[in-house]
Parts: C-alpha cells; structure tokens; sequence
C-alpha cells in the first residue's frame, strides 16, 4: 500500500500552513461579510427611521384636519339654525362618536360674548336652566366677557369649565382674536385647561372657529368682525390624551416630542413620550425636527432613537459575524484533522510496507531453508531405499517371510518419506512464487 485515498485528492489540504491561510482568508470574508451587513442594517434603520418620523408628523397633522372639520360642521350647524339649544348641540356631538371617531378631543363646545352691561341676566338666565350655581368666571369686573355656554360630553371634567370666560386668559385670548381676525381655525400656545386637577395633570391647548352673522365680508375689519360674532366653536386637547388619540400608544419605536411653538423653549412642548424629557436628545443616534403649520400654529415634531433602540437588523452583522467565525473555526479544525489523518494513514502505510518486506525475508529465508533440508534429507533417504533394495534382490531367498515383510516395510516407508519431502519442497517454491 504505496499511497492512502487522500494523497489521491490534490484538492485537499495537505499541510498545515494551507489550513492557516484557509482560516484566515475564512475570517477576512466573514468580518468583510459583517462590515458590509453593517452598512445595510445602518442604512435600512436610517430609513426606518425618517419613514416612521414622517408617519408621525402626517399622524398628527392630519388628525388636527380631522379636528378642524369637525369644528367646522358645528359652525355649520349654528349658520343652518337661528336657535341652537342646548340639546341640539348635546345630539350634534353625540352623532360625532368623540370617544370612536375623534379620539384624543376632549370635548366639544360654544362660547359666546357677553355684553358687560348684560352679565347678569345672562347669568340668570343660565341658571333658570337649571344650572343654579351658575356664574362667569374669573369674576371679576373687565370691559369683555365671553362665556363657555354648551361643552360636550358634558361629564364632571367638562364641567369644570362650564362659564368660564376663556377671554380672561391672555394665551386663549390671543387664540380667539386670532380666529376672528382670519375667520379661520386658530390654536392657542400651550396651557393649562380649566378641566385640569391634581390628579394626571396634562399640558393642553385648544382650537377655535369663530361663527358669525350671515353676510361677514371677508375684507372686514377686526372691529366689524367682533361686532357679527355670534361666539367661536372651539374644542380642548389634553396632550397626553390628544397623542394617545392619534397613535393609539406610546408604544412606539422612537421617541418623540410635540412642540407648539419655537422647539428651543421647554415650555413650548405639548407632550414628550421620553422618560427623560428636554435632555440633549440631538445626540441620539437619530434625530428629526419636522414642522408644519395646521389651524393657525406651527407645530414641531422632534423624533429621535431610543438610548436602546436595537432592532433586529442591528444585530444581523453580529449574528453574521458570529456564525462565521463559529464555522471558520470549525473549517480549521476539520482541515488540521484532515491533514493530521492524512499524515497517520500515510504512516500506517509505511509501516505495513516495511513489515510486508520483513514478511517477505521471512518467507524467503524459510523457503530457502526447507528447500536446503529437503536435498539433505533426501540423500541418507536414497540410499536406504539402494541398499534395502540390493538386499531384497541378493538375500531374498534366504530371508523368511517374516524378514521380507519388514525389508517391504522400511522401501514404502523411505518412499512415503521421499514423497513428504519433495511434496515440502513444492509448497516451498509455490509460496516463493506467491510473494515475488
């Protein structure tokens, strides 16, 4: 056995520094492999990311839409009807389905001016509604009134507003003028609403339509429009509650936070999502400011990665990385093996040469032997078999019965003896002929 079946495969590793230099052009594919499936995860993330800050900001610009068409349906519904009561607002806002359709919308409501000089009948007017304890709040004396007169759903937080002169607070007013002078939606900055308690207190804001006698002329003055104002329809958020609203959890995959205003002012953000609200989050690993301009207002919405954002495509160069190495490793430990295979079969190829050679001078010295004693065995057995012949022919006569059955004997016995030997000296030569 002169080679194995591996030294019959130039194809495979035959020494040790091939399998080094396999393992580490592995090793470079595998790290190249990973740098390459970095770039892509960071690039995939990227637009992860801008694709969802942009979901974010159509979110809430277009659920502000929603907002503000619906304030418009209630203007429509003052301009369609001389006399609005209380309960033809209260079955308006009912069909709305706030709580399904307008989520985030803390409520729905009409306020009107109040003359001064007519503060109080309308105060009593309201209370032979039934609203006994009703009054105008703040109360005290100011040359304008306005009062909140219709609010719904009309629950114990809503309540809480009903008569209050939102044209008191400098914030709402600038709002309210606003919305009068434009004939349009107007936001107010950020507030606090009167709804507010100790309990889940909320930053907040609300949106006003003014609604005016038939036939305002959209060149009119500020003067004239106040003097045609029949009152604003308007609604009130609460941040948390308005964010809520519109994406349904704050759940989501980034960060973000809600301004209205100039982004560089703390008190300008609406809501915040981060559990550490107003740190330096243009640090982040991503970061987006997105402004537009909806109902009267600039809103900027800044998105921005988690501390912790890792999704799964982050850690696909890892895992590719990883699983490369694992394997480059395992190549190295079957090329060693195969070379140190290789090497012991090659060994135990040799060795059985050698000892097929010793065998080979065994069997040779052997056969010379046998051959060498069979010639000298043969010679004494000869001339026994001469003399027991010459003796029979000579003294045959003379030898009894007895004496020729023995003389017979020792010929066949010399002659089996002779056809031993010579049959040893032909298995000698066989076995000679075999290993040549």
């Amino acid at each position: 056995m002169s080679s194995t079946f591996l030294d019959k495969l130039p194809f495979l590793h035959r020494n040790v520094a091939f399998a080094w230099t396999v393992f580490f052009v592995s090793v470079g594919l595998t790290l190249g492999a990973a740098y390459i499936s970095a770039g892509f995860s960071e690039k995939a993330e990227k637009e992860r990311f801008e694709l969802r800050s942009q979901e974010i900001s159509e979110a809430i610009n277009s659920r502000l839409n929603y907002y503000k068409q619906s304030l418009i349906g209630a203007v429509g519904l003052f301009h369609a009807k001389d006399t609005v009561t209380r309960s033809d607002f209260k079955n308006y806002v009912a069909e709305l389905k706030l709580s399904e359709n307008l989520r985030g919308m803390q409520g729905l409501g009409y306020a009107i001016p109040v003359d001064p000089q007519e503060k109080w009948n309308f105060e009593k007017r309201i209370a032979q509604e039934g609203f006994k304890d009703f009054e105008i709040t703040p109360n005290h004396r100011r040359n304008f009134y306005s009062a909140i007169l219709y609010l719904e759903p009309f629950d114990w937080r809503n309540q809480r507003a009903f008569g209050y002169d939102m044209f008191s607070n400098d914030l709402r007013r600038e709002a309210m003028r606003k919305a009068v002078s434009t004939g349009k939606s107007s936001a107010s900055g950020i507030i606090t609403l009167v709804q507010e308690t100790e309990q889940d207190m909320q930053k907040g804001f609300l949106i006003y339509v003014p609604v005016f006698r038939k036939g305002i002329s959209e060149m009119a003055t500020y003067e004239t429009r106040m003097k045609q104002l029949k009152g604003w329809v308007y609604s009130p958020f609460r941040g948390k509650d308005f964010m809520l609203g519109i994406l349904g959890s704050e759940d989501v995959d980034y960060e973000f936070d809600l301004f209205i205003g100039d982004v560089s002012k703390k008190e300008n953000c609406l809501y915040s999502s981060s559990k550490v609200p107003f740190e330096n989050h243009t640090e982040r690993k991503f970061y987006k400011e997105i402004a537009f301009e909806n109902v009267g207002q600039k809103f900027n919405v800044c998105v921005y990665s988690k501390p912790t954002n890792a999704s799964l495509a982050v850690f696909w160069p890892m895992i590719i990385g990883g699983l490369g190495l694992v394997i480059d490793i395992l190549l190295f430990w079957f090329l060693i093996s195969l070379e140190k295979s290789r090497k012991q079969a090659k060994q135990l190829a040799e060795t059985l040469e050698q000892q097929k050679k010793d065998l080979e001078n065994v069997n040779w010295g052997l056969s010379q032997f046998a051959y060498l004693t069979s010639h000298d065995l043969q010679e004494p057995l000869r001339t026994v078999t001469s003399y027991v012949e010459l003796f029979q022919q000579d003294y045959s006569d003379q030898v009894d019965e007895k004496g020729n059955f023995i003389l017979t004997t020792i010929s066949n016995a010399t002659k089996r003896m002779s056809a031993l030997i010579k049959a040893i000296l032909d298995y000698s030569a066989l076995g000679k002929a075999g290993l040549m």
